[in-house]
């Protein structure tokens, strides 16, 4: 993404054939876009910091997700702040915009 963030999906693909994943994810189809890992240099200290963002809210019912504006070039709003180092910017256009 430039600026030296990288952006790698995480799929949502549970394992059904477990009961307990069975009963539970029964309404939620499999994701292959449903969050993404974000490395990046530490705001801290220039150390590579790892954070995660969640992009479906039916997958991530536990997490803040992020509203995808575009998949290509990938867009989302609003920014995003690394808790762990206080990074912080906007992914416009499949680009690094730092805040």
């Amino acid at each position: 993404m430039g600026s030296d963030h990288w952006l790698r999906y995480i799929a949502f693909k549970p394992d059904r054939t477990i009961q307990e994943n069975a009963a539970r994810y029964r309404e939620v189809a499999d994701d292959e876009r449903a969050g993404a890992t974000i490395w990046h240099p530490s705001a801290k200290d220039g150390t590579t910091c790892l954070s995660y963002i969640g992009l479906n809210a039916a997958v991530n019912t536990q997490a803040a997700c992020w509203s995808v504006d575009s998949w290509d070039p990938l867009t989302l709003s609003p920014s995003l702040l690394c808790t762990r180092c206080g990074d912080h910017g906007f992914i416009r256009g499949g680009k690094w915009v730092p805040a």
